[in-house]
């Protein structure tokens, strides 16, 4: 796998195909257009969970013509989203979190729960008196609405995860894991992200900490079962995206060059069946293709949930990124990607997160390639480094304060400090030659996916 592998001409030659034509500039500004709609298709799943109300007290009908942002990216298969009306008040769905949306002025409430307090809840809607608007039973979502004052409790870490891996199973493989009514296949993803999930929790066993030959062989803990299981999973579906590539170019009317997604390149580009190292064709892309799920959806996922839930506990911050937004993008239109250089506190507060929550508290391990000697200390060849980031992070001789959260030392003292591990002090993604490949990816879709939820919501906790 490319994040794990030694260095040398298999590392140099997988790292080179995916920078060059997966994750460069230019080809993720080829893709924006899917990264945007991705975005977009996720926020409209969480407008929809606000319940369309038939209240008789109500002076006129109030439709999506009221609200062109929502008319304008927000088409409901020809129906009208409806709005509560309270006097001469509009109440309409704006804003969202980590564990909880709460709105903002005349808008909406909706509740984002701790997933791991989350079950499988029945609910329902009712308005004032004997009028009940509906009812209905749905997996891991609650919503309830009592005279016109709507909580929602909404699994918020379940839905960063789908549209992070709803994104990268695009670039990758070309497939939707999205919404159903979008083409999507959610069972299969659901499947799938849970495999994954499998995967990353195995990486650490018994005889990891204790590598007695015994404990191997026993298996008591059933761990290597449990291993294979999840690993043969994994590699059928990898091997059914591949298929389905393999079939599409041999039909009569593929043309070469035309290629949409990484697997495309990469069977363009791996003509011979031994690409590196012995290894065939097949093994490299399915190995590559799962180390870019791997990393891009996970990692992606931990730090979307750490900006909201850092966010939920300083709600003057949230406040203050909300202001920013209104300021230099209003409410009439939805954020941009353009828009982000001109949100100097939102990327303050992205970064700050960043630094006391980096996705992998510990970076990818590096291993020295020689005998060498390091500050007085010999390090022979083939010994192993872990950098602790979080340790690094919050070091008293850098950081003032440095356990506190303050998006400001981003305006202030260290203003000119970046993401991209140019500064030492700061590396959420490493540094140098084995730092993360997808570091701009990474932070468009983080960007871009927390200045929507801000933009459309208001978020508080449940016991708020």
């Amino acid at each position: 796998m490319l994040f794990l592998a030694s260095y040398g001409d298999y590392w140099r030659k997988i790292r080179k195909i995916v920078i060059n034509e997966v994750l460069s500039s230019s080809k993720l500004e080829k893709l924006r257009d899917v990264r945007v709609s991705e975005v977009k298709t996720s926020i409209k799943g969480l407008y929809s969970l606000f319940p369309i109300t038939r209240d008789q007290n109500l002076d006129f009908p109030v439709t999506v013509d009221h609200f062109p942002m929502t008319r304008d990216n927000f088409s409901v298969g020809g129906d009208d989203i409806s709005f509560i009306v309270d006097g001469d008040n509009v109440i309409k769905p704006k804003k969202q979190p980590l564990t909880e949306i709460q709105g903002k002025d005349s808008y909406n409430k909706v509740f984002l729960s701790d997933p791991s307090l989350d079950p499988t809840h029945s609910g329902s809607f009712s308005a004032k008196g004997d009028k009940v608007i509906k009812s209905w039973k749905q997996p891991m979502v609650e919503m309830q609405v009592t005279g016109g004052d709507f909580r929602v409790k909404v699994n918020i870490t379940n839905w960063i995860e789908k549209l992070t891996l709803s994104l990268i199973v695009k670039k990758i493989a070309g497939k939707s894991y999205g919404r159903v009514e979008k083409g999507g296949n959610e069972e299969e993803a659901e499947r799938f992200k849970k495999a994954l999930k499998d995967f990353m929790s195995i990486g650490f066993v018994l005889w990891d900490a204790f590598p007695i030959p015994l404990f191997k062989w026993i298996d008591f803990q059933g761990h290597v079962k449990f291993m294979n299981r999840t690993f043969k999973y994994i590699d059928c579906v990898l091997q059914s995206w591949l298929d389905e590539h393999v079939m599409k170019r041999e039909r009569v009317d593929f043309v070469d060059g035309n290629e949409e997604d990484f697997i495309d390149v990469m069977l363009s580009m791996m003509s011979n069946e031994d690409f590196v190292d012995g290894y065939s064709r097949e093994t490299t892309i399915k190995a590559t293709a799962l180390s870019m799920v791997l990393v891009a959806s996970d990692t992606t996922a931990i730090h979307l949930n750490w900006v909201m839930a850092t966010l939920l506990n300083h709600r003057d911050a949230m406040k203050k990124v909300q202001d920013e937004l209104d300021t230099n993008v209003g409410r009439n239109r939805w954020v941009e990607e353009s828009d982000i250089k001109d949100l100097v506190y939102f990327q303050a507060v992205v970064k700050e997160t960043l630094r006391l929550y980096p996705p992998a508290p510990f970076l990818a391990p590096l291993e020295s390639v020689e005998d060498c000697i390091v500050q007085g200390y010999h390090i022979p060849k083939g010994t192993r480094l872990w950098v602790n980031t979080m340790k690094l992070h919050r070091d008293l001789k850098i950081w003032s304060n440095p356990d506190t959260f303050d998006p400001e030392r981003f305006l202030t003292s260290q203003a000119g400090v970046d993401v991209c591990g140019h500064q030492y002090e700061f590396i959420p993604f490493g540094s140098g030659r084995r730092s993360c490949p997808g570091i701009t990816y990474a932070t468009q879709v983080t960007q871009l996916a927390i200045a929507h939820l801000l933009q459309g919501f208001d978020f508080s906790t449940p016991s708020d």
